[in-house]
């Protein structure tokens, strides 16, 4: 959610960057993610039903209210396509079979 919303905030935020920022901070902390493991952890996310209604107290009211799954899953495709996706490596074996799964 957050990562959606910085996405709407910053117009023309250059999303390759954050990646190249975000593989940088990996790299310093000697932690290596694949695009494979961020997608399938992305999934294991949207399969949560507690994650994004843990979330919801932590939000203004209005902008909590106007979560809904259409609302959630276009969340979840722009971060997953603008971000996500961008991190290099091969896809999630499962990828294609969790999207059909969750309709996104």
């Amino acid at each position: 959610f957050d990562l959606d919303h910085a996405l709407t905030v910053f117009e023309r935020l250059n999303t390759a960057r954050v990646v190249e920022c975000f593989l940088l901070y990996l790299e310093k902390a000697e932690v290596t993610i694949s695009r494979a493991e961020a997608q399938q952890r992305m999934f294991q996310k949207l399969g949560n039903p507690t994650f994004f209604t843990d979330m919801r107290p932590l939000l203004q009211t209005d902008r909590a209210k106007a979560l809904t799954d259409e609302t959630l899953k276009a969340t979840f495709v722009r971060v997953m396509k603008e971000l996500i996706d961008r991190i290099p490596g091969d896809e999630w074996a499962k990828a294609g079979e969790m999207r059909e799964r969750f309709g996104v």
